[in-house]
């Protein structure tokens, strides 16, 4: 049962002017227009305010296609409900708002019945580098988060600090169910992230198909019943799925109330592939995969002493990793973990034009070569080539023209 300590303030117009939270906080009002835009790639709908973004939940609730295969980009950083991190009591298992403080909730974007009746977010969506704070949900749902359910889509360049959920199973900072979707530069940082059942995880609640989570960290904190995590609460369903993890880091500390926690997931499904991901021991996390549950393909899995963490060598780690994931940003050193460096991203060359001039040598190492065409769509390589008979292709999609006919080539 969801706990009603907080009395959660619905009237849209009423202003917060309850101590501890400031006039930057969210009035609950749903703004009519974007600050820009009309969905496309080359002029995504612009979001300045929370308002603006309670308007694309209020959008796809009115129409469940809305977002599909529309562009949207954060222009500022967004604060929902001001002070709310630190207005938490953390001295029990479940923190609540401290007495006289009171916060408005905020609409998540999507909606879920059951497995065949759900309306997800089917867009990009660019944080742009900015941060969405002070985000407070209490429901008693599944699949609770920002992001409630995303379907083909792309979330990149988003972090996620200074907020507060309580919801049932499958919970995720930034997003509940993911499927057939990438997130790629994403972090959930000094969040409490709570749910009454199981597969909590501090970026996401579970992620299916061929989803793929890059470049991503959390440094937060993840309570629930059973089978909490840093990162991904669940990969997969029981089935095979074919969801890659890379280059991702969780110093989440992970309260159980009964066992199974997990660094970077509590549970991988046959088909999927774990890569270049470290975790900290933190709280009662004892693996990076949960070892009855570990069906998936796990490759340099590690866990990290603090010292680990803050030391030079590890931003190396993460940027020679980062250096081959489309769209990947950089990385820098911060006070206590590695934190993002937006200011230098791998091109999107769907958008900006070619990549370069490069040719695939056999060890997979990237030459130039004159006369080589070397293109990227949604992050995906594509290049022209004369044969690949010797060639070892890093992971990806490759439509590859030589001198006979087109192919393409899955890897």
């Amino acid at each position: 049962m969801i706990h009603k300590s907080v009395k959660i303030l619905l009237a849209a117009a009423m202003l917060m002017m309850t101590a501890g939270v400031s006039a930057e906080s969210w009035d609950g009002t749903v703004a009519d227009s974007y600050d820009g835009g009309d969905g496309s790639k080359g002029s995504p709908y612009l979001i300045a305010s929370a308002s603006q973004l309670a308007k694309l939940s209020a959008d796809i609730e009115a129409d469940p296609a809305f977002s599909r295969g529309k562009y949207f980009r954060l222009t500022d950083d967004i604060v929902f409900n001001d002070s709310l991190y630190e207005n938490m009591k953390t001295t029990s298992t479940q923190d609540v708002p401290k007495t006289g403080v009171t916060f408005i909730k905020v609409p998540m974007i999507g909606s879920f019945t059951s497995d065949t009746e759900y309306t997800a977010f089917e867009g990009e969506f660019d944080g742009d580098g900015h941060v969405i704070r002070g985000v407070y949900l209490e429901e008693n749902i599944p699949y609770c988060a920002l992001f409630r359910i995303v379907e083909n889509a792309v979330i990149k360049n988003l972090g996620l600090e200074s907020s507060y959920y309580y919801c049932n199973a499958s919970v995720g900072g930034i997003a509940g169910r993911v499927i057939n979707s990438r997130m790629v530069n994403c972090y959930v940082a000094q969040c409490f992230i709570e749910g009454a059942g199981s597969y909590i995880g501090a970026l996401c609640g579970q992620c299916l198909g061929s989803s793929q989570v890059l470049n991503c960290y959390t440094a937060a904190t993840v309570y629930g019943k059973n089978n909490e995590s840093g990162i991904i609460g669940r990969v997969g369903n029981g089935q095979t799925n074919n969801v890659l993890v890379e280059n991702c880091y969780s110093y989440t500390e992970v309260k159980i109330k009964r066992r199974n926690g997990g660094g970077i997931s509590v549970e991988t499904c046959d088909g999927s592939t774990v890569r270049n991901c470290y975790y900290a021991l933190l709280g009662e996390v004892m693996y990076g995969i949960w070892p009855d549950y570990e069906q998936s393909t796990t490759v340099n899995m590690r866990k990290l002493s603090d010292s680990q963490f803050m030391d030079e060598s590890f931003v190396d780690t993460l940027n020679a990793n980062a250096a081959s994931i489309p769209l990947a940003c950089r990385w820098k050193k911060g006070e206590t973990t590695p934190v993002f460096d937006f200011s230098t991203i791998n091109a999107d060359d769907d958008q900006y034009g070619p990549a370069g001039v490069i040719e695939l040598s056999s060890d997979g190492n990237e030459q130039p070569k004159d006369g080589y065409k070397v293109y990227n769509i949604h992050g995906f390589l594509i290049g022209e080539y004369p044969s690949l008979s010797d060639v070892v292709l890093p992971r990806g999609i490759y439509i590859v023209k030589g001198s006979g006919n087109s192919r393409v080539v899955l890897k």
